[in-house]
């Protein structure tokens, strides 16, 4: 799947889940999600998350942090979000997930990508800047809210924290 930033303040962003997938179930029941975004050295990680037949793989103790209180927090890729799941929206084939980031943990490197069915790399363009971002953090860092971000509305989406519809 894929994310699409919504909000910055609060850090907000969604992504679609499809109902027939396994983790759909879990995901309508479950409060927490962790989100990653996958580094070009991820596809093993990646097929075993796009593959049925490798379903029994996910989440295995060397590559996720594991705790009763807690999303499961992938260990590598080029970030990993602990979220608060805000909205389920069903519509059609899949569920639309609204989810606020609590913290995140960060890496430099190259996102591993998808196009047309096939993983792809990433390459600079000659215009690129040179030299690394500096904002990373190999810790799960809190994501500071401003105190009135939970009263904003997501207008985009027509609804209002609660949940219900605005129109």
């Amino acid at each position: 799947s894929s994310i699409t930033g919504l909000s910055v303040d609060p850090p907000r962003f969604l992504f679609c889940v499809r109902k027939q997938a396994s983790s759909h179930d879990a995901l309508l029941r479950a409060r927490r999600c962790g989100v990653a975004v996958l580094a070009e050295d991820d596809e093993d990680e990646a097929l075993r998350f796009s593959t049925p037949g490798l379903s029994q793989e996910r989440f295995e103790p060397g590559r996720w942090d594991l705790t009763p209180d807690a999303a499961p927090a992938y260990q590598g890729g080029l970030s990993t979000t602990a979220s608060v799941i805000d909205h389920r929206i069903e519509t059609g084939t899949h569920t639309v997930f609204i989810v606020s980031a609590i913290a995140v943990r960060s890496t430099p490197g190259r996102p591993l990508i998808v196009h047309a069915r096939t993983f792809q790399r990433l390459g600079l363009a000659a215009s690129s800047p040179k030299g690394p971002v500096e904002h990373f953090s190999s810790e799960m860092v809190p994501v500071r809210v401003k105190k009135n971000a939970s009263k904003q509305k997501i207008r985009a989406h027509g609804l209002t924290q609660s949940g219900r519809e605005m129109l």
